[in-house]
């Protein structure tokens, strides 16, 4: 990668900057991180403002717990190389692991502006949306990675547990069974379809996914919450009480 602006360096200039960084690397994969540091500032020091220089500092920086320091280099390389996906990703990893998830998304839809097609990047923002609680905004962006490639089963996982949270409960049991044909079944997969079946009123569809469940994990505690939850509206009150008190044996902070 090179500057944003201005002529490139000589050639000589550029073959020592490359073997510098690709020692960076080596003694960053060797775990000798200063060494690794070190290599990195004096391809800086040739080549002031090299983006991969830049990135791999701000990735050491994160490994020792120095977010605001990473997040700095992140944004600097992103400045001299806006269109690199690997850098504006880096980024908005950083700006999420310090908390700041609105900063996150905003650095991931930049790039995804520029950059459409970079799937890790748009998985980045549907979590990060998740976690703010945009639920409707999060499905959509899972709806395009399901889009871009299809079948992949934990994608639409996610896809159905977003789509049940923002209260689109027939295309989250869309999902979510898709998911499960597709290999991604499990305890929470089946809960979750549950979960949406119930919601809609499809009663013994949901004691079925949740049965499904408890296949696969006897031990799952919420399976059993849930489907004891399902018999009491039914007034299958005997059943219920054993399934309850089956869920509570199993981890006692479910009512």
């Amino acid at each position: 990668m090179s500057g944003k602006a201005g002529n490139p360096p000589p050639a000589p200039v550029r073959q020592q900057t490359a073997t510098l960084f690709t020692a960076a690397v080596a003694a960053h994969r060797g775990g000798r991180r200063e060494e690794a540091a070190a290599l990195c500032r004096q391809v800086l020091a040739l080549t002031p403002g090299q983006p991969a220089a830049l990135l791999h500092l701000g990735i050491l920086a994160a490994e020792a717990g120095n977010t605001d320091e990473a997040t700095r280099l992140f944004g600097e390389a992103v400045a001299r190389a806006p269109g690199d996906a690997n850098v504006q990703n880096a980024l908005g990893t950083m700006k999420a692991r310090g908390g700041d998830l609105a900063g996150a998304a905003v650095a991931f839809r930049e790039e995804l502006a520029v950059q459409p097609c970079a799937l890790e990047v748009r998985r980045n923002l549907a979590r990060a949306l998740l976690y703010l609680g945009e639920a409707g905004a999060a499905a959509e962006e899972w709806r395009r990675l399901c889009d871009a490639v299809p079948g992949d089963a934990a994608a639409l996982v996610a896809l159905g547990r977003a789509m049940l949270d923002a209260g689109d409960l027939q295309g989250a049991e869309a999902a979510l069974a898709a998911a499960i044909g597709g290999g991604a079944a499990s305890p929470e997969t089946h809960n979750a379809l549950g979960a949406a079946r119930w919601q809609q009123g499809c009663i013994v569809e949901a004691e079925a996914a949740f049965c499904a469940a408890l296949a696969l994990a006897q031990a799952d505690a919420t399976a059993h919450a849930n489907r004891a939850g399902k018999m009491r509206k039914q007034a299958r009150l005997d059943e219920a009480i054993i399934a309850y008190r089956t869920a509570v044996a199993l981890a006692t902070d479910v009512a």
